[in-house]
């Protein structure tokens, strides 16, 4: 079977060594609480605690959730006749409501609101799901409604993904300190740090990848300069939109 054309973005020097591999992994790596780069355009997509980079979204989303089963089940055992009372109806409703926020997150980029928004569509899941899975009645009818909500529920899920990804913002594309992370002002420190251990791990076939790296963030004075206006990769985005 013959092989496919090699993509020429990948014909650069060295690039297949060991130590290639171990940069590029490495200049792309994010915090693993945080799910984005913790340069200061992800401030409204980060909570920092110290030293600690933790995903807002993710974040706000659990303790939602979190929040939703305590009240859900402080709720059941005070009083399940409350409970009862609101119904399937009450609490699918309630729960959508609790959803709408994330339909303006998009087009309102603002720390409390997102803070907002993640925790009040964490609270709604858990009172939407007991709703349907618990308070539906135990028949026929009862087991289809169940199945009409989960298809719903996971169909609203996907669409909601694709309309964020459609109209959140990326940070990178309006970052004042360059072509955007990882090669932005605020991580030129954590750059240099890589490209001093790429130094010490290079052996003298990996030279020529040394030597783009080192004009890629302006330590070789002499030979040709590089310019980056964007860097990426398939394996990994800037920005986990949540």
């Amino acid at each position: 079977m013959a092989r496919p054309p090699r993509n020429p973005a990948f014909d650069l020097p060295g690039m297949d060594s060991p130590a290639a591999h171990w940069f590029l992994d490495q200049l792309f790596k994010q915090d693993r609480f945080a799910h984005h780069p913790s340069c200061r355009c992800y401030d409204h997509h980060l909570l920092r605690l110290g030293r600690l980079n933790l995903c807002l979204g993710c974040v706000c989303l659990g303790s939602g959730m979190l929040a939703g089963i305590l009240t859900l089940g402080c709720l059941f055992v005070l009083n399940l006749a409350w409970l009862e009372a609101l119904g399937t109806g009450g609490l699918v409703g309630f729960g959508t409501t609790c959803y709408l926020p994330a339909l303006v997150q998009p087009f309102f980029q603002r720390k409390w609101f997102k803070i907002l928004a993640r925790f009040s569509l964490g609270f709604g899941i858990p009172l939407m799901w007991f709703g349907a899975m618990v308070l539906l009645p135990y028949n026929l009818l009862g087991a289809g409604l169940r199945v009409l909500f989960v298809l719903i529920f996971l169909a609203v899920w996907r669409a909601t993904q694709i309309y964020r990804g459609r109209f959140t913002s990326r940070p990178c594309d309006s970052c004042p300190t360059g072509p955007g992370w990882p090669l932005c002002e605020d991580q030129r420190p954590r750059v240099l740090a890589l490209v001093e251990q790429l130094q010490q791990r290079a052996q003298p076939e990996d030279q020529p990848f040394l030597n783009l790296v080192l004009a890629m963030v302006g330590l070789k004075k002499d030979g040709p300069t590089v310019e980056i206006i964007t860097l990426g990769t398939k394996r990994t985005s800037p920005e986990k939109r949540t």
